[in-house]
This record gives C-alpha cells, sequence and structure tokens, in this order.
C-alpha cells in the first residue's frame, strides 16, 4: 500500500537526510531504532517513512526530528518548491490571509512563524485576537 500524500503531510530533504543521520549515529542508533520511534510515539513504520523522506503528518516529523536531537525541525523539511500556494498570475501581487487558534504553549512557536513571515511579506500587519479579553493587537 502506498502512502498518498496530502496536502498537511511533510517529508526530509537531501540536507535534512544527512543531518538526521549525523544525530542518529551520534547516538549510537540504527535507522529503525525502537527507542527512537517510541520516545516520538509513533509506529516502526512512521519511522521508515521519515528516513526514506516519505511524507508524514508534521506532528510526527516534529517528534521524530526533536527525539533524535534536532530540535530546528523546520530545516530539515523538503518544501515543495515546485507546489506553488499562490496562484500563478504574472501581473498581480499575491497576498496571505491566514485564520487559526493556538494554544498558550504554542505562542512562541506562532511568533517565531509570524517573525519569518514578516521578513517574506511586504507591507506586513498581524492582528492576534485574544479571545479571552476580547482584545486586539497589531
Amino acid at each position: 500500500m502506498s502512502r498518498k500524500k496530502t496536502s498537511s503531510s511533510i517529508c526530509l530533504s537531501e540536507e535534512g537526510i544527512k543531518k538526521v543521520n549525523i544525530a542518529r549515529i551520534k547516538k549510537s542508533w540504527k535507522k529503525t531504532q525502537k527507542e527512537w520511534y517510541e520516545s516520538a510515539f509513533v509506529s516502526i513504520s512512521t519511522l521508515k517513512c521519515f528516513m526514506s523522506s516519505t511524507s508524514i503528518s508534521p506532528d510526527s516529523f516534529k517528534k521524530l526530528s526533536e527525539v533524535v536531537g534536532i530540535e530546528d525541525w523546520h530545516s530539515l523539511v523538503n518544501w515543495p518548491l515546485s507546489q506553488s500556494f499562490t496562484q500563478k498570475k504574472s501581473k498581480f501581487k499575491a497576498g496571505v490571509g491566514i485564520t487559526g487558534i493556538f494554544t498558550s504553549d504554542k505562542k512562541l512557536e506562532v511568533e517565531i512563524a509570524l517573525e519569518y513571515l514578516k521578513q517574506l511579506l511586504i507591507n506586513c500587519k498581524f492582528v492576534i485576537l485574544f479571545l479571552k479579553n476580547f482584545s486586539i493587537f497589531s
């Protein structure tokens, strides 16, 4: 049975595979080390997919990266350059609209992602709504 890549699944880049292999070798782990997948709370098949650069869920990807000792899991991802999230219209500028809910334990990760977006976007403005206080901050 082959895995179908979903829009929310991610896989290791070639450089990511190298970094993961270096990290696991430092721990003296095999590619399918039981301690690795059990500590990440994933199956051995998910670890095999991860190591073969087959798409898995971002949550599993993050856990496997962190357990092997790589906190900056974003740097390991094979971001799909060929799949554009924007329409290809040469005379139009593109914009981004994002909505979502995050818990306080994810606040730092959200702030990091927003800071990165600020570097990429022109005339960037963020509005964060704190529902508890019903106040809006920019």
